[in-house]
């Protein structure tokens, strides 16, 4: 088993309490960075992750690199250290990876934390507090009229473990709530949201919405999914929130729509390029919020990961199927 993740020691102990039998190899922090894509890899930690993957049955790590899998040739299984799976599921698609190896990643583990950041967001924009911080920086006084969330509408793209987290949370702060499902073919009722769109009514599920929440994984029929057409049907007060990833919107689009206030504002998480660069118009427009992609940057993530690795590890070791299982077509 191979772990390319800086765990705490106490983490690695229970692991190895699963099974007497577990033979773990630690890759280092400077090789995390290399899979996780924040760094490039230099000769040394290539050849440290090279050799760490190549003879591991199990794999828990980030994987922003999936070349590397390349040379995993007796890999059965891959815990990914996160929700997103879309650049590994490209390159299985694309047959650049060999689909012979089960996926799961850790799908649920920060709904809360992406729901509350969503609402802050959302109460940001409704108080106006996005331009109260960048009037304090200027020592200005600028008093103006503010909304609330009682009684608007969100709607929610994608109602998935953090998309079902947020509409609860909406429907706590009295809001109507729109869900768009893949999974539905006509409007209707829906457990959690007051009424549930198919994709192909994208289009009206942005026309009554005063906040739209992106929460679909990447694949091929998301992205691109928020362009010119979209953003012309959301109101013009209306607020975009991205917590999803960023080439579900095209941003030229997006900043052209809230340069001429084709919508109220956007509240960003993520984006095409991460980190986003320096020259970015984003950072400038005063009705964005831009973030470093934190919304599920918990404190507690590497604990939390842990404990579902260990639960699927004991399935895994019984031969029993494991949970969050992540299906190569679909993308997630």
């Amino acid at each position: 088993m191979t772990i390319g993740f800086p765990l705490e020691p106490d983490q690695i102990e229970a692991i190895k309490r699963v099974s007497p039998l577990l033979r773990i190899t630690e890759l280092s922090p400077e090789a995390f960075r290399v899979l996780v894509a924040w760094d490039e890899p230099q000769a040394a930690v290539d050849e440290e992750i090279r050799a760490g993957i190549e003879g591991a049955e199990v794999i828990f790590s980030s994987m922003h690199r999936p070349e590397y899998l390349r040379h995993a040739t007796r890999l059965s299984w891959l815990q990914l250290f996160s929700a997103g799976a879309d650049r590994l599921m490209s390159s299985m698609r694309d047959g650049m990876i060999a689909n012979n190896f089960t996926v799961t990643n850790v799908s649920g583990l920060h709904a809360t934390s992406i729901g509350e950041y969503v609402m802050g967001t959302m109460i940001m924009f409704s108080k106006n507090l996005h331009s109260a911080v960048r009037d304090q920086t200027k020592h200005e006084w600028n008093p103006g009229w503010i909304s609330e969330l009682k009684g608007a509408t969100v709607g929610v793209v994608g109602m998935g473990a953090i998309g079902s987290e947020v509409a609860q949370m909406s429907k706590a702060f009295g809001m109507r709530v729109l869900g768009m499902r893949r999974s539905v073919q006509t409007r209707g009722s829906d457990p959690l949201a007051d009424e549930v769109f198919p994709p192909s009514e994208l289009r009206g599920l942005l026309g009554e919405s005063d906040y739209v929440v992106l929460v679909v994984p990447l694949t091929p029929a998301t992205t691109g999914l928020i362009g010119e057409v979209e953003l012309a049907a959301m109101k013009p007060s209306a607020f975009l929130i991205n917590v999803s990833r960023g080439a579900v919107i095209d941003d030229e689009a997006l900043l052209r729509s809230l340069r001429q206030n084709g919508i109220g504002g956007a509240a960003l998480d993520v984006f095409a390029q991460e980190p986003l660069p320096a020259n970015s118009p984003f950072w400038d427009l005063p009705n964005v919020i831009v973030t470093p992609h934190i919304s599920g940057r918990i404190k507690d993530y590497g604990s939390r990961a842990t404990e579902i690795f260990i639960r699927n590890l004991e399935r895994y070791i019984k031969g029993e199927p494991l949970f969050n299982a992540v299906d190569v077509e679909d993308g997630y």
